[in-house]
């Protein structure tokens, strides 16, 4: 179910609203904990930026699963900043060291980086088109 694919998928794409009123759709890892997703990004990328001025965003999984069924995650972001909360946490290394390998780059690196946490709290959870 979705819950399962929230918890699995790698990528998804992240869309926040520009202050034109414009979206800005990035691709993005993320994690799930039950309740929230979390995504990390720079502290001055667009993302950042967009959240600053409206919370309002959309998170759709990059794969449709094996029933050919899409997942979007509609919800309100917020940037946040509280100790433990970091790319380097248990989830999110548990999910990514591959691609991290893959990259070749450090967690530490990744850390310093993408230090900026956003917590998006769905307000819906659509499997439609």
């Amino acid at each position: 179910g979705i819950e399962w694919r929230l918890r699995q998928e790698e990528f998804a794409y992240f869309t926040t609203v520009r202050p034109d009123g414009s979206p800005h759709t990035a691709p993005v890892c993320f994690i799930w904990d039950g309740s929230a997703i979390l995504i990390f990004t720079q502290p001055e990328s667009v993302k950042a930026r967009n959240l600053r001025q409206n919370p309002h965003v959309t998170l759709a999984l990059d794969n449709f699963g094996r029933n050919n069924t899409p997942v979007v995650v509609e919800g309100l972001a917020t940037l946040v900043s509280e100790p433990g909360v970091s790319i380097t946490m248990a989830p999110y290394v548990e999910k990514y060291t591959r691609v991290i390998e893959e990259m070749g780059v450090s967690w530490e690196r990744m850390a310093e980086v993408y230090s900026q946490a956003v917590r998006i709290a769905p307000t819906r959870i659509r499997q439609d088109q």
